[in-house]
Formats: structure tokens, sequence, C-alpha cells
């Protein structure tokens, strides 16, 4: 016996239990099946309806794009391109895997190509030819969707919204990490938690108890960051090994820092210290820079073979064993005492600290990103992008 569409069911009230769903189960787990059991009629009938399940992904995009709201018509191509963008993001934010679905569907219904044909107007009117201006609203049309699905992918994940670890600070903490892959660790005053923490990539596997901030391992193939809460005394330690650290840990009240596994590139910016501080290296050090606050003093001692080797810059080259030290070291308590265990290739130990205020994260792009991927929240890089977008455009479509 054929199937009957149930009485009183319309495509309308199909769409409208699809978007339901998808924001309940999101873009995998709607189906004609799941749909269908939704509406409590087979799945069959659904085909009253609609054509198919490319179908329903159209109808579901115009639906979704139908929540949009109208610029203001008074205001410039330029200002109403921008608020566009924002409305956009934001319908695209209020559906769960809408982005995923819009850019995986090009839809050619009424409510979809009235917004094509207004970004197109307004592009014409900053003085684009047709051709311009559809390259430019596909540039527009690819750039929103695909930047509210990374944040959408990033929201899932953890990641843009910095990991963080509240409640009470204790007196002293230790940072234990694993491997430490492209990892920028900063310090500030202006945490309530005691650390936070982001990734570019997957998210960061970090725990919190006791004190002790674990993170067995960080991703490596994007860069990573660790805020540390500078009100709190921090030990620091890598267990394995160092192959990408950045720390500028400038206004920390640091207790020491220890890699066991060797280090291939590791950059430290040290605090002012108020007692001795030691300093470890083991397992090998392949490239080491240790930048210490003037009038600080160090001793430095390398045990085991090394090639290149500066102390305040004076060269030390190809020996076995080296115990050096700045002046005035055995005069004060307030001190660092650097210790490399295992083979040395190219070590740099100075009083030169690099510009930037004390909390920052330090010199390097890897720092400065890190610290961004920190403090900078998704609104805000949508907000620069943006901007850079429609600079580019206006910049472009200037005779």
């Amino acid at each position: 016996m054929s199937q009957q569409p149930r009485p009183g069911l319309s495509q309308q009230e199909v769409v409208k239990a699809a978007l339901g769903l998808l924001d309940e189960v999101g873009l995998d787990g709607l189906t004609m099946r799941t749909l269908a059991d939704r509406l409590r009629v087979q799945a069959g009938s659904l085909y009253w309806h609609l054509r198919d399940k490319n179908e329903l992904a159209e109808l579901l995009v115009e639906a979704i794009n139908a929540e949009m709201g109208e610029p203001d018509s008074r205001q410039g191509w330029r200002a109403q391109l921008e608020w566009l963008a924002w409305e956009w993001r934001r319908v695209l934010l209020a559906h769960r895997d809408a982005a995923r679905l819009v850019m995986a569907h090009f839809v050619a219904r009424p409510v979809t190509l009235r917004r094509v044909e207004l970004v197109t107007t307004l592009l014409r009117q900053a003085g684009f030819t047709g051709a311009e201006a559809a390259n430019a609203a596909y540039l527009v049309a690819t750039f929103v969707p695909g930047f509210v699905a990374a944040e959408t992918i990033f929201a899932e994940r953890g990641t843009p919204a910095p990991t963080s670890n509240a409640g009470a600070l204790p007196d002293n903490a230790k940072l234990e990490i694993g491997w430490a892959r492209r990892l920028a660790i900063s310090a500030t005053s202006g945490l309530a938690e005691l650390y936070r923490a982001s990734s570019a990539g997957r998210a960061l596997d970090i725990s919190s108890a006791g004190g002790v901030v674990a993170v067995p391992s960080t991703p490596g193939r994007k860069p990573s960051a660790i805020v540390l809460n500078s009100t709190v005394g921090w030990e620091i330690s890598v267990h394995h090994e160092a192959t990408q650290l950045t720390a500028d840990l400038r206004g920390l009240l640091l207790r020491g820092v220890e890699v066991g596994g060797g280090a291939n590139s590791v950059e430290l910016t040290l605090p002012v210290p108020s007692a001795t501080v030691p300093i470890q290296f083991a397992g090998g050090t392949s490239k080491l820079t240790i930048h210490r606050p003037p009038d600080v003093p160090v001793r430095l001692t390398v045990r085991g073979p090394f090639s290149r080797v500066a102390l305040d810059g004076q060269p030390y080259r190809s020996a076995s064993q080296l115990m050096a030290q700045s002046p005035g070291y055995d005069q004060v308590s307030a001190r660092y005492d650097v210790t490399l265990l295992g083979g040395t290739s190219r070590v740099v130990v100075d009083a030169l600290m690099p510009a930037g205020e004390s909390a920052g994260p330090g010199s390097s792009d890897l720092s400065q990103l890190g610290e961004a991927m920190s403090q900078q929240s998704m609104p805000d890089r949508f907000g620069f992008a943006v901007q850079v977008l429609l600079d580019g455009l206006e910049q472009r479509a200037q005779p």
C-alpha cells in the first residue's frame, strides 16, 4: 500500500522541525529517518514535501538566511556590508552547524538570492564592475561562514575561550609539562584564576589539582599558550623534551625551571628573583637563550661536552665542562643558578632583556601569537578580519 502524506503536514512544518532537530543533534545527526521520527510519520512520506535531503538542506539554508535583518540603507556601502557580515555571523551562530550547512550548499532561492543581490548592489555602488562585484560578493560569502565554522569547531573543543582554573589561589603552584612543542608561556597579574590556556589547533589536555597544573603534551602543529597568574609562586617543569618553547616570565615569582628530556629551541626571559632560583636542563641542549634582568648575577655550570657557550658576551668553546659566574654572585642571595647536563651546542646567557612590558609575552612571534590567542575574543578577531577585508575591497574599488 502506498504511503500518503499526513493530513495537515506542510513543507514549512517539515523545515521548522528539521531546523529544531539541527539545533539538537547537529548536521551529522539530521537524517530523513530522524526527521520522520520527530514528525511521527514514515520516512517515505517526507518525499511528498521534499525532493531529497539536498532540497531539505537548501530549505534550511533559506530559513536560516531569512532570520537576518536589513541594514540601514541611509549608510554607505561599507557600513552596510560590515553590518551584514556581523548579522550573518549572529544568525549562523544561532543554529548548530549552520555555517557548515551554508558552506556545503549553493542555494538559488528567493531569500538567499535577494541577499546576494543586496551585496552585489552595494559593491557596484563602491565602484566595482559587474564581474568584480560578483567576485567580491563570493569572497564575503565564503569568509563569513568559513570563520563561523572554525569558531564553532573551536568552541566545541573548548579552544577559543581560554581554559582557566578558577577558585582560591594557592601560595605556590607548579606547571608540569610532558612535551613542550610550540608553546609560549607568559605571566600576568591580571588574572583572577590560576592560569589561562589556549591553542590554535586542537584543545590542550590540561588539568589542575592541588596547585599542580598538568599538561601531558602540547599539540605542536599549531602554537599553544599558557598564561600564569604572577601573584602565585611557580615552579616550571618539562619532563620530556622542549622542542620549541618561549617563556617570558617577567613579573612572575619564579621558584625554579627544570627541563629533563633535552631542549631543541628554548628562550627564557627571567624575572627579578627573590632568592637563589635554580634553572636546570638535562638530556642535551641544542639551542638555549636565557635573558635575566640587569644587575642580577648568575652562575653557569655545564657538565658534559659543549661547543658554543656565551655568558654576558664572554665566549667559551669546545670543552668537557664549565663553571663560570657573573661578578657579585657570591655576595647576594637573589640570583640564578643555571646548570646544563649532557651535551650542549649553542647557549647564550645574558642580561639583555627583550623590549616589552614586564608581563608581556616577549619579543618572539610565537609568544606574541600565544598571548593574542589567550586574551583576544572571537568577536574581536572577527571584527579585525572584517575590517581587513573591507579595507582591501575599498582600496581595490578606488579608481
